[in-house]
């Protein structure tokens, strides 16, 4: 698992973490992935006082998308994204036609083509961006959003074992 040292070391302090699988292992359609998180998040217990949440490339976009549901981000405190794609990513010069992109990579990577507008920082939740000037999958016009903290000489699909820099932005 991708997230198993980040897990190790939160278990080390304490904190539980939960992994929660969505959208056919990330390849579902961006906003189907959001309310599978959404429901996740819902159906938490209530004494689950704090919920944060830590989403790697498309990940973080689908956890922005699943606050945006009544009652999902009163729950939340934190969402850090590492490298990512809150404006989605432009992948057109390499990655078409784009029913090739469907069959081999999922929906979800047709979406993160399409986003559109500017993201909006949910009130009450801080929003940290790890991202790295190594990542060659999400640009930097992408990837920063809220409190930005930069790794240097990360790869995009190595973010995720940036678990001191993820501890450091949930105050842990």
């Amino acid at each position: 698992m991708v997230f198993a040292p980040l897990g190790e070391a939160l278990g080390s302090r304490g904190v539980d973490m939960a992994a929660v699988a969505h959208g056919a292992r990330g390849s579902a359609r961006i906003d189907a992935s959001a309310a599978e998180l959404a429901c996740a998040i819902a159906a938490l217990p209530d004494e689950v006082d704090r919920v944060d949440i830590v989403g790697h490339s498309s990940g973080a976009l689908v956890a922005l998308r699943a606050l945006a549901v009544p009652g999902v981000r009163e729950r939340v405190g934190t969402l850090v994204g590492l490298g990512g794609a809150w404006r989605g990513t432009d992948h057109h010069g390499f990655l078409r036609p784009e029913w090739l992109v469907r069959l081999v990579f999922g929906e979800s990577f047709v979406d993160l083509e399409h986003v559109a507008g500017e993201p909006a920082l949910p009130e009450g939740v801080e929003v940290v961006s790890i991202v790295s000037d190594a990542d060659s999958v999400v640009p930097e016009w992408s990837s920063t959003l809220g409190r930005v903290v930069t790794v240097s000489g990360v790869p995009h699909a190595l973010l995720p074992g940036c678990t001191d820099e993820v501890l450091d932005a949930l105050g842990l």
